[in-house]
């Protein structure tokens, strides 16, 4: 296949396909490494369209791998060109906003995400400190367009305090998340302790999330089984 955008041989792989039900303008970008397998980014997706009722033959993903002409990669992009690729205005905002609620993420990976949340005030402390700036790519050229099309659009500033959000609601999204199936797991919820500490935790760490409303809910919920299983004046209770 000939590019489109250069009429040279080789083109990117989005470029080969037609059909809306199999390609359009993409409206939700996807954020990976190369260690994930290819069925846990398809579950992941599927998640997400379910999630949020997508419907999956107009959700269209930008991922690098098959929207970059990898026949091209190792050439230095000038940065026209590279604007032209990613997009103006508020592409950043709208994308990082998209990953920030997007990554229903693997199981593994969720299961370890939730366990850390134990040092959930060192996740604050760096999460005070995003700076895109210092972001790092495997091309500085790579690192000196983005960053430049960024301050040409929203500004680092003003990515800074998106990524930040975003990531914070990314966080409350695994916590409701992990609850909910609990939850669907659990026989009877109104005696299960297990879930009542589960709602503890989420309830402590919604709270240093400044999402007081839902940490009081899930406080709730905790409080209410372990008064039901465990009494009143049962420490675990009161306190």
């Amino acid at each position: 296949h000939t590019c489109p955008r250069d009429d040279k041989l080789g083109a990117a792989y989005v470029d080969t396909i037609q059909g809306e039900d199999f390609v359009g303008p993409a409206n939700v970008m996807l954020s990976y490494t190369w260690g994930y397998k290819i069925k846990d980014i398809v579950k992941t997706l599927e998640d997400k369209c379910e999630a949020d009722k997508r419907d999956p033959k107009r959700t269209y993903v930008w991922i690098c791998c098959l929207c970059n002409n990898q026949h091209r990669v190792g050439e230095d992009v000038p940065f026209e060109q590279f604007r032209d690729i990613f997009g103006t205005g508020d592409i950043f905002g709208s994308i990082v906003t998209s990953v920030g609620t997007i990554w229903s993420m693997p199981a593994e990976q969720k299961k370890a995400m939730i366990e850390s949340f134990s040092h959930i005030d060192s996740l604050l402390n760096a999460l005070a400190k995003t700076t895109v700036e210092n972001a790092k790519a495997s091309r500085e050229e790579d690192k000196k367009n983005i960053l430049a099309l960024v301050e040409e659009s929203v500004g680092h500033a003003e990515l800074n305090i998106i990524v930040n959000k975003s990531v914070r609601k990314s966080i409350i999204g695994v916590l409701k998340e992990e609850e909910q199936l609990r939850a669907r797991e659990s026989g009877d919820t109104s005696t299960d302790t297990d879930y009542a500490f589960l709602c503890y935790n989420i309830g402590s760490v919604l709270s240093r999330l400044d999402d007081l409303n839902e940490a009081l809910e899930m406080l709730n919920k905790a409080l209410a089984i372990c008064e039901k299983v465990l009494g009143k004046e049962h420490p675990n209770t009161a306190t």
